[in-house]
C-alpha cells in the first residue's frame, strides 16, 4: 500500500493545471483542483485498493463456507 500522503501528491502531480490531464479536463470546463469531482477522485484512487482487498477476502470466506456444507 502507498500512504495517503504520497498518493495524493502523486494523483495532484497527475491531475494538476499544467499536466496533460488537467489541461484537457480544463478545456471541456472540468476542475479538479480544488473541486468536489477532485476530492472524490482522490479518496477513491486512496481506498479503493483496501475495498478491494476486504471484498476479495468475503468472497473467498463465502466460497469457502459454500464448500463445506457440501
Amino acid at each position: 500500500m502507498i500512504p495517503h500522503s504520497a498518493a495524493g501528491i502523486a494523483l495532484l502531480g497527475i491531475i494538476n493545471r499544467e499536466s496533460v490531464l488537467g489541461q484537457w479536463a480544463s478545456s471541456i470546463g472540468i476542475s479538479f483542483i480544488d473541486q468536489p469531482a477532485g476530492i472524490a477522485i482522490a479518496m477513491a484512487f486512496v481506498s479503493l485498493p483496501f475495498l478491494y482487498n476486504a471484498s476479495r477476502d468475503a468472497f473467498e470466506a463465502q466460497t469457502g463456507l459454500y464448500e463445506k456444507q457440501l
